[in-house]
């Protein structure tokens, strides 16, 4: 009985478990907005006239499937469908493409594609190969939104919706949509691209010198770090608005702002003389609050905390200045580091108090003090300046 008893406990247990995954995995969906009614800008022309085909028709929102033994009707249904495949602005590949934007930034988290009113006796018409692509600001960096390769979940059939979800998940407002193959045949179809997603939530401000986005607590931060990192926003202007942690010593911060080069910082951040106590650990290269700068200034404010890595290019401020692509100097003006910086590994750490390396370009210090201290694992140690570690020039 007592056996009986048990096993029936767990069963319930295993069934309310499933229960509330279902429940909450819904509950996730449903909490999704389904975005449509893009504004098309560019793109590949359609193959006929007689019918809205060309490229606006992918994003109009219209897809609306006719009664049965009703013609399609142009004003709730159109698709795009193309034969002409071109090189889009600043990309290498020959494709079928379409540049389209939306009135507000969108956090995109999935994205649907509708097959056209006659995919079941056209066949091969349907994508094979294709890129989805977003950026928040106009002159933004393109961030690849999600890929997909020889794609066999799309048939041959009318009217039906495939959702598809996002590898980089983020704000967007700008959108280029790419298809490299179709599925055999000579021209591509589809009725509609919808996005699935969230209206963003944005810092306040408009990011530029009179009214700057404005950074007051962590998950301000967060989304600060994010944008930057999809290349997105990154010559704005930015603003602390008061003294901020980042991170702790139980959890440390592992992301840094500018994750490359090519995702570098390129704006103006301005401390407002506050302080950032950071408390970060990583174990790959660039450790500091900003990871790569490139023209950057970053002026009145004071970081403290501890920034420790089992890797090189470690700094209070910036692990890394490669002033190439904006061709501007990066400027440190009044500011204070404080930081307790520790490199874990034997050897060149590549290590400053303000800067781990300047590798291309000029980097100027105005009225800046660094009072904090750098250590290595052992008597091994080098590659060590209290401001910067190594300054070149190109």
């Amino acid at each position: 009985m007592e056996k009986a008893n048990f096993f029936n406990s767990v069963k319930t247990a295993l069934m309310l478990c499933f229960a509330l995954f279902v429940s909450t995995s819904m509950w996730a969906d449903d909490a999704l907005t389904t975005f449509t009614g893009f504004t098309a800008t560019a793109g590949s022309k359609g193959v006929s006239s007689e019918n809205p085909e060309g490229y606006t028709s992918l994003v109009d929102g219209k897809f609306t499937k006719p009664e049965s033994g009703q013609q399609p009707d142009a004003s709730v249904w159109t698709k795009w469908c193309t034969s002409s495949k071109s090189k889009p602005s600043n990309e290498s590949t020959s494709c079928y493409w379409v540049d389209f934007n939306y009135s507000e930034v969108i956090n995109v988290k999935k994205y649907i594609l509708t097959t056209a009113n006659d995919n079941a006796t056209e066949t091969g018409r349907n994508p094979k190969s294709w890129i989805l692509k977003g950026k928040m600001g106009e002159n933004d960096t393109w961030t690849t939104i999600a890929s997909v390769t020889e794609d066999k979940v799309m048939q041959d059939v009318n009217y039906t919706d495939y959702e598809f979800d996002v590898t980089t998940p983020g704000d967007y407002k700008y959108f280029r949509f790419m298809v490299t193959a179709t599925q055999g045949a000579s021209c591509l179809q589809l009725a509609e691209l919808r996005l699935k997603g969230t209206k963003a939530t944005l810092l306040n401000g408009k990011g530029t010198e009179e009214s700057p986005f404005e950074i007051s607590t962590a998950e301000d931060w967060t989304m600060f770090t994010n944008w930057i990192n999809n290349g997105s926003n990154a010559t704005s202007y930015y603003k602390l608005m008061n003294d901020i942690t980042l991170g702790s010593e139980q959890a440390p911060l592992e992301t840094i702002v500018g994750v490359s080069t090519e995702k570098s910082f390129k704006g103006t951040f301005d401390g407002g003389k506050n302080t950032i106590t950071v408390y970060m650990s990583r174990k790959e290269p660039y450790a500091a609050l900003f990871g790569v700068i490139d023209g950057a200034t970053i002026k009145d404010v004071t970081v403290k905390g501890t920034i420790t890595s089992t890797d090189k290019y470690i700094a209070g401020f910036a692990a890394f200045s490669y002033n190439t692509n904006t061709k501007k100097a990066s400027n440190f003006i009044n500011c204070t580091s404080s930081v307790t910086i520790d490199g874990q590994v034997s050897g060149d750490i590549s290590a400053g108090g303000f800067i781990g390396q300047s590798e291309k370009g000029t980097t100027n210090f105005t009225d800046c003090v660094f009072d904090g201290t750098i250590s290595g694992k052992d008597e091994n140690t080098e590659k060590c300046g209290g401001f910067m570690n190594y300054s070149g020039s190109s």
